[in-house]
């Protein structure tokens, strides 16, 4: 069945009491005054020296912020991507099939490792898959050791 624009009676329309929250700002005030404070620098879980993110469980000591060895090229990257085929290694996926703004397959360093780029450690992976990689990283080790 096709509706006309505007038309479609599975649409949610906001009450006129919603519409005149949102034109005051109201809507949701609790967390209206915490972005607020936020930006002010006044919120204890958000100043600058607090370093609550440091309890997540995805905390891994800063290691993200490690620099990559000078080794670490545009035409590396390129040589592992043809050596593998333009060929996600995980879920076989080919870089053609790649939608959105990341149209190359990632190269992943299969032991963490910023400064090995052997290419023995190096591995392509769509994004989906590398983003898999970083939970767990022991396993992922293995995985991909196991596999050469």
């Amino acid at each position: 069945m096709k509706y006309e624009r505007g038309k479609n009676p599975n649409s949610h329309k906001p009450t006129q009491e919603t519409k005149d929250k949102i034109k005051a700002g109201m809507r949701r005030p609790a967390v209206k005054k915490k972005m607020s404070e936020a930006h002010k620098g006044n919120t204890q879980g958000f100043q600058k020296g607090n370093q609550l993110w440091k309890k997540n469980g995805m905390w891994q000591g800063g290691i993200w912020n490690n620099p990559y060895s000078k080794d670490w090229t545009d035409t590396l990257r390129d040589s592992i991507r043809q050596r593998d085929e333009y060929v996600c290694q995980e879920c076989g996926l080919h870089q053609d099939e790649l939608k959105g703004w990341m149209k190359r397959l990632d190269v992943h360093h299969i032991d963490y490792d910023k400064e090995n780029c052997d290419p023995k450690n190096l591995i392509s992976l769509c994004r989906r898959c590398h983003n898999k990689t970083n939970l767990n990283r022991e396993y992922w080790t293995q995985y991909f050791e196991s596999r050469k």
